[in-house]
């Protein structure tokens, strides 16, 4: 019996052989073009601001694909990385990253549909950092026109920053400048974005990076105020002769702040001499207000205590 089976299955065997093998592809061909599902792991990438690091690894998430049989016989794996940046300007420990079907990347040249990520949101631990708050100082200049000046002093908006990074390097600064912004052309109102000086900051990271400065430039005028009575450094001076005792100031500055200036707009003020002089020559100082540059004319007088000759 077993004898007549053998005989029987060996018979014409090479024909038989064929017919299995041809039935196989055919299956195989069959499968593969069939659409069926898969789940792949893929590493989660994350890119960290400068000086921090992960308190706990981040693990890779379950990436469920959909295609033909063909095309996972291809791909076989995902050989790739979803990378996720958190922001430089983060300040905080924890932070969470979403996944969508979309985030996973799939390679070139491959019709295959991510149907699901899991887990969708992946909790991330940082280190800390530290965190200071500070003022900002725009840097303006006018250039090449002579007759421009800044009407009045530029001002940032916002007026402050943070800055985050090690609490030995935020100790040492106390504020920031933005790079230099250079004013060209005609005069009034301007708004120029500038950039936050970095350069000395040595890797402290700000926020934000940005500010807006604005200010005036308007038309600078020189003028000349006679009469202008020389004072001590608590008033007028007593006891003693003052030659000349008014002197003239030149002005140069803002046009509508410079035409708005009178004798009391200005101080001249004597210095030297002695306490109790017979005859002294004192230098002059001119105190003027803030954003106006004045000379006084002759720069020196002489003082004579009164009742000396002259």
């Amino acid at each position: 019996m077993i004898g007549r089976l053998v005989r029987s299955a060996l018979h014409n065997w090479p024909m038989k052989l064929a017919a299995l093998a041809l039935a196989l592809l055919l299956y195989a061909r069959v499968q593969t073009q069939n659409t069926i599902e898969r789940e792949f792991p893929v590493q989660v990438d994350v890119v960290l601001p400068p000086g921090r690091r992960l308190i706990t690894p981040v693990d890779p998430v379950q990436v469920r694909v959909s295609a033909r049989g063909s095309e996972l016989l291809a791909m076989r794996s995902l050989p790739t990385i979803v990378t996720r940046q958190i922001p430089d300007t983060f300040s905080g420990t924890e932070w969470s990253i979403t996944l969508q079907p979309a985030d996973v990347p799939i390679p070139t040249g491959l019709d295959v549909k991510v149907l699901k990520v899991t887990p969708r949101e992946i909790p991330v631990t940082l280190s800390p950092v530290a965190v200071k708050t500070v003022r900002v100082a725009p840097r303006v200049r006018v250039v090449p026109e002579s007759d421009l000046i800044l009407s009045a002093a530029p001002q940032a908006a916002p007026t402050v920053v943070r800055l985050i990074g090690a609490e030995r390097a935020l100790a040492a600064i106390e504020s920031v400048t933005t790079v230099p912004v250079e004013i060209r052309g005609t005069a009034g109102p301007f708004l120029h974005a500038a950039a936050i000086d970095t350069t000395l900051l040595g890797g402290v990271r700000v926020d934000p990076a940005r500010v807006t400065i604005s200010g005036e430039v308007g038309a600078l005028l020189e003028r000349s105020i006679d009469g202008v009575p020389v004072e001590s450094g608590a008033g007028s001076l007593s006891g003693v002769t003052v030659l000349p005792s008014r002197v003239l100031v030149t002005v140069r500055g803002p046009a509508p702040r410079v035409r708005a200036l009178t004798k009391d707009s200005v101080h001249v003020v004597a210095h030297g001499g002695g306490a109790d002089p017979t005859a002294a020559y004192a230098r002059l100082t001119v105190l003027a207000p803030p954003g106006i540059v004045a000379r006084v004319t002759p720069d020196s007088v002489l003082l004579r205590r009164r009742g000396g000759s002259d």
